[in-house]
């Protein structure tokens, strides 16, 4: 009999989390690979349901095994979910990987469909101060995908896969990607004339 979801996230917590005790340290080679195969099974367990057709099972799994501190049951859920054809799935997952980073790393390129002149100021931008641009997250709500960016009033906000973030002068609206990277447009300004950027980033 098949053992319930819950139960192997729970006992792959209980082998897999917390500091090695000597008992640990010492055990056999093949003490270790007995657990590591037994490990591999259960995680094979819930890929099955995070892939299976029980709505309500995958959002109810991937949560536990995103909020459940293991590191590997984490990236599993995420690499899962961004990848999902569940769309409340991947929205669910696209949350929790970018309120997962402390920063969003961009790279910029002038927008070709923007006006002439707001292309030259474009590459006149990126010519001055580079082509990457850094949203630091700050103080973060993990359940209502927000987070405060260099000043209290700058904000970032996860909406389904849409990342949009308003600060200063600048403001974007990215979507995710197929490979896990987001892209879209940012707007800003320099030297009091308008910009607008193609950016793209990796979350993952």
């Amino acid at each position: 009999m098949k053992r319930p979801v819950i139960s192997i996230l729970l006992l792959s917590m209980s082998l897999f989390t917390g500091s090695v005790t000597p008992a640990a340290a010492a055990q056999s080679a093949a003490e270790i690979l007995e657990q590591a195969r037994a490990r591999s099974q259960d995680i094979e367990e819930l890929k099955k349901v995070l892939n299976g057709p029980d709505g309500n099972m995958r959002l109810t799994t991937f949560d536990a095994m995103v909020n459940s501190g293991d590191a590997v049951m984490k990236e599993v859920a995420l690499d899962l979910g961004l990848a999902s054809a569940d769309s409340l799935l991947q929205a669910l997952a696209f949350k929790s990987a970018i309120m997962a980073l402390d920063r969003v790393h961009l790279t910029l390129t002038p927008d070709t469909d923007a006006p002439k002149n707001v292309q030259e100021m474009s590459t006149r931008y990126i010519a001055e101060r580079g082509a990457d641009y850094v949203i630091q997250l700050k103080k973060k709500d993990p359940q209502a995908g927000t987070s405060e960016l260099d000043h209290p009033s700058y904000k970032l906000q996860v909406s389904g896969t849409l990342l949009t973030f308003q600060r200063a002068n600048d403001s974007g609206t990215l979507d995710l990607q197929d490979d896990n990277s987001v892209k879209g447009i940012v707007r800003g300004t320099h030297r009091s004339t308008p910009t607008q950027f193609v950016a793209v980033g990796r979350i993952r």
